[in-house]
């Protein structure tokens, strides 16, 4: 039976009480005369209904007459009920005579309560309050269960004492049974003032246990416990629902909306509807005290009973009478709580149908069971609930012992609190105390905290700390237990971590259940990346899901184990459902500063009490170059301060002392070593032990302990892939290759016990993670095991040599070693160690100070080209030398066999790389400069970017919900569609009369609105390509727009400093919302859809609400113009980019700043979140793109390429991908993850502007637009020092004449000095009224001259930092000054087209040199000082004489605006810089071009010659950032030869060959092709994502075609009927489109015939 309805209308509705009072009685005497006992049972069942009716509208203040009359009806309808044998429903009838509480002896009828006695009512126990059925009690009103408050005149005159008696349980005692349980409950919650009705006894226990809390916590726990039993069990039968709702009356608020949680959640999932349940329903809401039912409780169940039982299949005949019994229970309960229009009559009545009518009454008259809950005494489960919760195991005694073991585990070891940053990217100025952070953590409701560091940088340390301090703050029963779990030791630990690690702490299996259903952990998971897992171990490990552990985790890992993306793999959620960062937090943890530095030292001398005092450690960490970096690290640190008193010579100079990384290393395992071989010398030794000793000792036991950890190393990566823990037992191991290293062979025994491993049961490890790497380095190159006869390094080229060689062959190395050839057994030929950063930190090292280790390296590189055995061993040894700075520049690589190295940033300039094995390498950023690959194997290969898109005059861009195509406006007033598979153009969109400043992607994808400045908004249909809307209400040009988050609303901003809302589907202005006082250039929907931001040209960001209309907050903070704004995913932020060249984050609530991201250089113009919410993407005016990160403000990386301002920026739908549009005509597709996990970039991020030698060539300077000063050394081009101060671009450098100085000068309008050796900024020197462009020092060093845009030149003395003159008579900027060798003169060219020459003494202009038809950029003495060289736009360089101030020569050949120009040591040479992408060497004295270097990146901003003269150097700053150092050779003919390049990362192609490159996608040839690459590669590999034709895109260019001939001036009929037939069919297309008869797109393909 399936009910319609539960409630419906009645036509009792129009009675009166009166006449409900009479009908009542009308079926009540004819219930008493028939004789068919089925009729009479609905004859009393409509009486009961009319009496409900009569009650009901005569209200309680209403006839006290009236209400009399109906108690005595129900009285007589209980009487008859009784009689005919229906006791229960007798007692329902009584019960509302009762309720009634109204004087009947005036009508002629005894009281109620006389009326009463004898029948079934008087004997019913459970109405007595106090007794032990208190709780099984109808107590629907909370006045009914106050013992003072009951009326006297309800209980019969001779009540029959309870059933059942309860012994009250002393403090701790065990509890017999739930009743009692539930008893001892009600009483807690009795007043006070009602515990003189009580016995004695009762009393006494209340009066106890009031002051005895923790055993009413026990109690109301036991509660708690006995609730969640009864949700964990499957059957949830009739006895274990009686008996958890005998609980209801005496819980509190929370347990009983828990409870009622369990019961809502039950008949809602259950199959079929549980009688049990809905009868265990009815009872809770009738035990429901005042307060504890929400206002919307009985409302949700409602709704729910009408869902199920509409919902619930048909069930069987007696099932129904049992379902419709146990509702209409539920029903009286919730029409007792009198529920709003809810009554018994409305509920027992169905709308009209009669069959229903008389089912409910039968249901109701011949109930077919008697249910559990309507007896007395309650009849329990076996066990019951409160056995299963009584009798669970005691886990505390082995938690005390674990915490003892733990804490005895910590020992006095030295620790320093380490500091932590909220991120990798943020900066070390905003550290904090990790442990507060992580007990803020611990305290909060988030669930999972990453600890990120590098190695060695004390996670684990700090992990044991955690547990040690959460173990001295743990409390008995119920506080969280700390678990540490070293995930390494744990098998699978994806899988039941928590259980498998107590297992592991001898817990047993009833104990490890008890834990997992009754108590909280806070399990620290130890060594991530040492587990080598990618699972998510809090989602895998399902903690805090329902019937699982409930955990909070703290999980360290090393940051360099992790991607872009990580994450994914911590944060609760998972890869298909966004991640809730709300529940996860990370940090990293900091190197040590100087201050933890020296706590350390002091705590390691008074704990270790070394050879050196605190003081020898003082000294040695100030003169040891780069020790101080070294002993940042926490363990390097430890490994540094027991190795340095031996490792430094008695006597040797500090300052001549080498320290490295793998030299500590080295030093330590030896220390480790001798002291295990002493410790076992001197110990009691048995005969066998002893004499193994003695001979390990004779054969030299330090190399026996080498080479036993590096054998061990070598299997444990062999056989474990690396997993650092060996599990070995005698039982399973002996057979294994175990046996080898941890049997019981005594010298086994006694080199495991010399070797720095540990071992904790069947588990050994070595100490330290980084020491199983150092054996396994050591195994792939040990120094020991190179022969102390000099071996001669091969030549080749590395960063910083001045040689570079075209092959491999290692010259001076003997003919047996040669033949021997590389190491088949060494681990690089079997693993690839490509992603084990780590380990090749080692081996780079090696390579830097181990000639023997590069060249057998390059030598298995040179096998490769034979040998495919070799190819792996290959890849390992060519990614070890790029991460080791070696440079391949002119190098010999043909037929290589490196699949999947990584070659990332790495050097090959002019490289022959023909028909090697490229497939899978990894080449993001390389410098690929003129490289021969023709021929090479290029499948899979990886450059991190993607081919830009040529678009003229890009204004704005947005992604496609799908993200398959990404739609531009233009200034044409045009839309473009672009496949993002292809970057084929699909649909233009044209009707804008201006330019397109917003184009943006409804929700779904299926429309495209455009605002532009013709002053209107339009609405695109995607199917069709076609107009749909559009909004003309604005009054000038739109500049912004948004979507609603549904769609159906869109938001304007417009130059009329309003801000519109649409209506989607009518097209009608709802509202104009004013307040501005500024242009409008921004607006964005809240997620909610509840608020839209807008911000203006007023500086000021607004927040509306929607349906008001008025504005909310206003954000106060920008200084300049906000060009956009956006909300967070959450709609928690809003983010806002601004003309003041900053990005600033917001918190919506407080409308507070939260961050304020520097380092755009320019105007940002376009803001965007991810849409994972956890960075930010920016655009500016600058050409940069830039990542920030959220939670930290830091930037996370730039993007370089776009050569102007960016306009607009926006994510792919996945985030994976950022779209970005520039004013330098690309459309440019990005990574959103671009980034390197080993560069660590020192270049600059934008233009270099200036480069300049010092005197002694040893250094380079340059400044850039990205407003700091770097200083390289000259040799390995490593960047020694970055100088911050200037806020605008630096124009210009110089070195001082000593090189003790360097003089810079800025768009900022100043002019700094900075000390070189300190790089401080000595003095700041201001007077200029803009930007300065050009600074020189005289020969002397005492004066600097800067020139500016102002037209002047100012002379300013270096010791004051004075302005003591200022030369003027340029009529516009000048762009450069220089000093004669002598001193006497100073030259400046300017933008007046004019070269004046300036008397120093006299400070008068002396000459002026004409010639030049377009600016000057810079003049440029020669060393002898009798001829001038200079630059110009126009092209060309001139060279003057001095003395006459003619033109000489005029050198032609560049294409485009020469930016520099300057002198060789000797002045024989001139090198210029072109915007053309070339440098040109010309002869000083004949003006003849020698050499022309092209293919350079970009374009060359500036050009400086070294002052060495053998051999000579060219340094050159480029547009991209990068400087780059060249040979210039003179052989034959002048030839220059790259050195080293220091860049940013960017991908550099110029000149390369691709002819015949194999595997290339098409994407990847277009890239190439772009970046200057030459040739056609074979084989294209098709794309995987293609999109298939459109509907959309077909009606596009039928348009287009038909467009194209109505564009021709010939009319022929051909022609005519061409342009008729390309119209009807443009037509019967889009509307088949429309009407949904084109089935498919294929069969539109075609081709246009040409019309001729």
């Amino acid at each position: 039976m399936v009910f319609s309805g539960i409630a419906s209308s009645s036509p009792r509705g129009i009675l009166s009480p009166h006449q409900a009072l009479k009908l009542a009685n009308v079926y009540l005497d004819s219930a008493y005369n028939e004789e068919d006992s089925d009729i009479a049972m609905v004859l009393c069942h409509d009486t009961q209904v009319s009496l409900s009716h009569a009650r009901k509208t005569v209200g309680h203040a209403g006839d006290q007459s009236v209400i009399g009359r109906i108690a005595i009806a129900y009285i007589d309808l209980g009487n008859l009920l009784e009689s005919r044998g229906y006791p229960n429903e007798a007692k329902v009838s009584y019960k509302e005579a009762v309720k009634l509480d109204v004087n009947v002896q005036g009508l002629g009828r005894p009281s109620i309560a006389s009326s009463l006695k004898g029948t079934s009512l008087s004997t019913e126990a459970s109405l007595v309050p106090g007794s032990a059925n208190a709780p099984l009690l109808d107590k629907s009103r909370h006045e009914q269960r106050n013992i003072a408050t009951i009326p006297a005149h309800i209980f019969a005159e001779n009540a029959h004492p309870p059933a059942i008696e309860y012994k009250l349980p002393g403090s701790d005692e065990r509890l017999t049974n739930t009743q009692q349980l539930a008893y001892c409950l009600y009483l807690l919650k009795t007043n006070r003032s009602s515990h003189d009705m009580l016995d004695p006894a009762t009393r006494s226990w209340l009066s106890t246990i009031e002051k005895d809390l923790d055993d009413q916590d026990r109690l109301k726990t036991m509660a708690t416990e006995v609730i969640k039993a009864f949700k964990r069990d499957e059957l949830k039968d009739a006895k274990t629902v009686a008996e958890v709702v005998s609980l209801a009356p005496g819980l509190d608020k929370d347990s009983f909306q828990d409870l009622l949680c369990i019961f809502y959640s039950g008949i809602d999932h259950s199959g079929l509807l549980k009688v049990h349940l809905l009868e265990g329903l009815a009872q809770l809401i009738q035990s429901a005290d005042q307060g504890h039912l929400n206002s919307d409780d009985l409302d949700k169940i409602m709704e729910l009973l009408n869902t199920r039982l509409r919902d619930t299949h048909q069930p069987s005949s007696d099932n129904t009478h049992q379902l419709t019994l146990a509702v209409s229970h539920v029903l009286d309960a919730m029409a007792d709580a009198r529920i709003t229009e809810l009554d018994r009559e409305t509920l027992q009545e169905s709308s009209g149908d009669d069959k229903k009518q008389v089912m409910n009454r039968l249901c109701r008259v011949k109930s077919p069971i008697s249910y559990p809950l309507k007896v007395s005494q309650l009849e329990l489960a076996s066990p019951s609930l409160l056995d299963r919760v009584q009798n669970r195991p005691d886990v505390e005694s082995n938690i005390r012992l674990l915490r003892k073991q733990r804490t005895k585990a910590q020992g006095n070891a030295v620790y320093i609190p380490p500091q932590g940053k909220a991120s990798v990217q943020a900066f070390d100025d905003a550290r904090f105390p990790l442990m507060e952070k992580v007990n803020e953590f611990l305290e909060s409701d988030q669930k999972v905290f990453l600890l990120m560091g590098d190695s060695g940088a004390g996670k684990s340390t700090f992990n044991r700390e955690l547990e040690f301090e959460l173990w001295k703050a743990y409390k008995n029963r119920t506080g969280r237990i700390p678990l540490y779990i070293n995930l390494p030791a744990i098998d699978k630990p994806e899988h039941d971590m928590i259980a498998k690690q107590l297992r592991m702490a001898e817990f047993t299996e009833s104990q490890i259940r008890e834990m997992k259903h009754y108590r909280k952990f806070i399990v620290i998971c130890d060594g991530y990346d040492e587990s080598q897992q990618t699972h998510n171990l809090y989602m895998s490990n399902k903690l805090n899901q329902d019937d699982e552990w409930k955990a909070q985790m703290v999980i360290s890992c090393r940051t360099e184990y992790l991607g872009t993306d990580y994450r994914d793999r911590f944060q609760p959620g998972n890869r298909n459902q966004q991640s809730d960062s709300s529940l996860f937090q990370e940090a990293v943890i900091t190197l040590f500063s100087p201050d933890q530095v020296q706590d350390y030292i002091k705590q390691y001398v008074i704990v270790h009490q070394p050879l050196w005092e605190v003081d020898d450690y003082k000294q040695a960490l100030d003169r040891i170059p780069s020790l101080k970096d070294l002993v940042r690290n926490p363990f390097l640190m430890t490994l540094s301060l027991e190795v340095l008193p031996r490792m430094v010579d008695p006597g040797q100079r500090l300052s001549e002392a080498r320290v490295t990384r793998v030299g500590l290393y080295d030093h330590f395992v030896e220390q480790w070593l001798e002291r295990g071989k002493k410790r076992l010398g001197e110990k009691d030794l048995n005969v066998q032990a002893r004499a193994a000793f003695e001979s390990l000792s004779d054969e030299g036991f330090i190399q026996h302990g080498m080479e036993f950890m590096k054998k061990l190393a070598v299997a444990i990566y062999k056989e474990q892939d690396g997993q650092p823990i060996v599990r070995y037992s005698r039982a399973k191991g002996e057979q294994s290759w175990k046996s080898e290293f941890f049997s019981r062979e005594e010298e086994k025994r006694l080199l495991r016990e010399a070797c720095p491993l540990a071992r904790n049961g069947n588990q050994h490890r070595f100490i330290h993670r980084s020491l199983l790497e150092y054996a396994l380095a050591r195994a792939i190159f040990d120094p020991q095991d190179v022969e102390k006869a000099s071996v001669s390094e091969a030549v080749m080229g590395r960063r910083g040599s001045t040689s570079s060689t075209l092959s491999f062959e290692i010259k001076n190395v003997r003919e047996e070693q040669t033949e021997q050839g590389p190491d088949p057994n060494s681990p690089l030929v079997w693993r690839s160690f490509i992603n084990d950063h780590s380990l090749l930190k080692l081996l780079e090292e090696r390579v830097q100070r181990e000639p023997v280790f590069k060249s057998r390296l390059l030598d298995y590189i040179e096998h490769s080209k034979k040998d495919r055995m070799w190819r792996q061993a290959a890849a390992n040894a060519i990614t070890i030398l790029v991460r080791a700075g070696e440079q391949f520049i002119g190098t010999d690589l043909k037929d290589i066999q490196i699949p999947g190295a990584d070659l990332s940033y790495g050097m090959f300039d002019s490289a022959q790389l023909q028909n090697a094995d490229l497939r899978k390498v990894n080449l993001r950023g390389v410098w690929l400069r003129q490289t021969n690959l023709s021929g090479a194997q290029m499948t899979g290969v990886q450059f991190g970017e993607l081919p830009y898109l040529s678009v003229y005059n890009i204004r704005s861009c947005a992604y496609s919900p799908d993200g398959n195509s990404i739609a531009v406006g233009l200034d044409d007033g045009n839309i473009n569609l672009y496949s993002t598979s292809n970057w084929e153009r699909t649909l233009i969109l044209k009707g804008h009369t201006n330019v397109v400043t917003r184009v943006m992607y409804s929700p779904t994808g299926e429309k495209i609105a455009s605002a532009s400045m013709d002053k209107t908004i339009r609405l695109w249909d995607m199917d069709l390509g076609s107009q749909l809307h559009v909004f003309k209400y604005h009054s000038r040009e739109v500049n912004a727009l948004t979507f609603s988050p549904h769609g159906d609303l869109m938001a304007s901003g417009a130059t009329d400093r309003t801000i519109r809302l649409w209506d989607m589907i009518t097209g009608d202005c709802r509202k104009v919302l004013s307040g501005h006082t500024g242009n409008v250039y921004g607006v964005a929907y809240s997620p909610s859809g509840d608020r839209v931001a807008s911000c203006s040209d007023d500086h000021m960001i607004h927040l509306w609400d929607v349906e008001t209309g008025r504005c909310g907050r206003t954000l106060l903070g920008h200084s300049a113009t906000v060009l956009d704004v956006t909300y967070s995913v959450r709609g928690d932020q809003i983010a806002s980019a601004s003309m003041d060249k900053t990005v600033r984050l917001w918190n919506v609530e407080t409308g507070s700043c939260l961050h304020i991201l520097y380092g755009h250089t320019d105007t940002v113009n376009s803001v965007l979140y991810s849409p994972k919410g956890d960075q930010v993407v920016s655009g500016s005016k600058d050409g940069l793109v830039r990542f920030w990160d959220v939670e930290t403000g830091s930037c996370r990386h730039t993007l370089t390429g776009h050569r102007d301002s960016v306009s607009c920026v926006s994510y792919s739908p996945k985030g994976d991908k950022v779209v970005t549009g520039s004013s330098d005509y690309t459309l440019r597709l990005w990574d959103a993850s671009a980034g390197s996990s080993h560069l660590i970039s020192n270049g600059h991020s934008t233009a270099v502007q200036s480069v300049k030698c010092s005197q002694k060539g040893d250094l380079i300077v340059s400044g850039s637009r990205d407003n700091t000063i770097r200083l390289w050394d000259m040799e390995t081009g490593s960047c020694r020092r970055i100088m911050s101060g200037h806020t605008d671009s630096v124009f210009c450098v110089a070195f001082s004449p000593k090189g003790d100085w360097i003089v810079s000068s800025s768009g900022d309008r100043s002019v700094r000095l900075w000390k070189v050796d300190s790089g401080e900024c000595q003095h700041v020197l201001p007077g200029h009224t803009t930007w300065v462009t050009s600074v020189a020092f005289s020969p002397e060093g005492d004066t600097v001259a800067s020139a500016s845009e102002d037209k002047t030149v100012k002379l300013w003395k270096v010791a004051t930092g004075v302005c003591y003159k200022t030369l003027r008579g340029h009529t516009d900027g000048v762009k450069s000054v220089v000093y004669a060798p002598d001193g006497k003169q100073i030259a400046t060219g300017s933008k007046d087209n004019t070269i004046r020459l300036w008397d120093v003494d006299s400070r008068k202009c002396c000459k002026i040199l004409k010639g030049h038809t377009s600016w000057i950029r810079e003049v440029m003495y020669s060393p002898q000082g009798d001829q001038l060289a200079s630059a110009s736009d126009d092209e060309t360089v001139r060279l003057w004489d001095i003395q006459t101030g003619e033109s000489r020569l005029t050198l032609t050949g560049h294409t485009s605006h020469v930016f520099g120009v300057t002198y060789s040591t000797n002045g024989k040479l001139l090198a210029s810089g072109s915007w053309d992408e070339t440098v040109r060497l010309w002869d000083a004295s004949s003006g003849e071009c020698r050499a022309v270097v092209g293919n350079f990146p970009d374009t060359i901003h500036c050009i400086s010659w070294s002052t060495s003269s053998d051999p000579n150097y060219l340094v050159t700053g480029c547009r991209d950032g990068s400087v780059l150092k060249w040979q210039v050779l003179k052989e034959d003919q002048y030839r220059v030869q790259l050195q080293w390049s220091a860049s940013n990362g960017s991908l550099a192609v110029r000149g390369a060959s691709i002819q015949g490159a194999c595997g290339l996608t098409s994407l990847n040839k277009q890239l190439l092709l772009q970046r200057g690459a030459i040739g056609e590669p074979e084989h294209l590999l098709r794309e995987t994502s293609e999109k298939p034709t459109t509907m959309a895109s077909v009606v596009s260019k039928l348009k287009e075609t038909s467009e194209d001939i109505a564009e021709s001036s010939s009319s022929s009929p051909l022609q005519q009927t061409w342009k008729a037939s390309v119209a009807e069919l443009t037509t019967t297309i889009a509307h088949k489109a429309a009407t949904g008869r084109v089935a498919s797109m294929k069969s539109l393909e075609y081709e246009n015939p040409s019309p001729s």
